[in-house]
């Protein structure tokens, strides 16, 4: 079963277009306004290579879906070498996002969040795979927790089963997505550890966000890591 992580929060704020205060988000308070930092980045990946800055830099933006890490694995062919990649996306499919963070590691190329840009949701794992990653001043690294129920196929799924009393299928549709749960989060604490990163990231951070808004008085979905965090964890390792 294919496992989908979407920050859903971060997704309806890009639609709705809520107003924000105070340079902060108005659902997800250690967030600057996620639609101005994210709005460019919610589209179709776009991967350029880019030496006008002297360096060559290969520029990865957009929504992290099924297909993102082989096109990303072609364009680092096609270009070497890179010197590093720049991250700017919404992220998407969580599965996609490890595989990006994998073949990043393979080529060994520095991973950047530049001045400006964000890098959100299964984005986090594309990054980490740099063996030297640096997040600029001004740049947004925005983590969440998983989740195997934002996706048209559960929806389509929560709809029915409210109209039928099937509740045999209902229960091993949830012992389904239980175990996916269970598995994904075994493949992040193990890509975790080869990249080099703490794994109470995971246990003190992303595990402890909501992965839905559907709280109307806490609709917080995301966590922006401080710079502090952001050594603390080892999510940077370089200035």
């Amino acid at each position: 079963m294919r496992v989908l992580a979407l920050a859903t929060g971060l997704v309806a704020l890009l639609m709705s277009g809520q107003a924000l205060a105070q340079g902060r988000d108005h659902n997800n308070p250690t967030c600057p306004p996620i639609s101005e930092v994210f709005g460019a980045f919610d589209g179709a990946m776009d991967i350029q290579f880019d030496a006008a800055s002297g360096g060559r830099v290969l520029k990865v933006q957009g929504a992290v879906a099924k297909g993102v890490a082989e096109q990303l694995e072609k364009a680092i062919k096609a270009n070497q070498p890179i010197d590093e990649i720049w991250l700017g996306s919404v992220g998407g499919d969580a599965e996609e996002g490890l595989k990006m963070g994998r073949v990043i590691r393979q080529f060994g190329i520095l991973t950047r969040v530049p001045s400006g840009w964000g890098c959100a949701s299964s984005c986090n794992f594309a990054f980490l795979g740099g063996p030297v990653r640096v997040v600029d001043d001004k740049a947004v690294f925005a983590v969440h927790m998983f989740t195997v129920t934002n996706n048209a196929e559960f929806r389509a799924f929560v709809d029915w089963s409210r109209k039928s009393s099937a509740s045999d299928l209902i229960l091993n549709n949830i012992a389904r997505r239980e175990q996916a749960s269970a598995l994904m989060a075994s493949d992040e604490n193990d890509f975790m550890i080869r990249m080099g990163v703490s794994r109470r990231l995971l246990s003190e951070v992303m595990y402890r966000q909501k992965a839905d808004n559907f709280d109307s008085q806490d609709r917080s979905t995301l966590r922006c890591l401080s710079v502090e965090e952001l050594r603390t964890y080892n999510v940077v390792n370089s200035d």
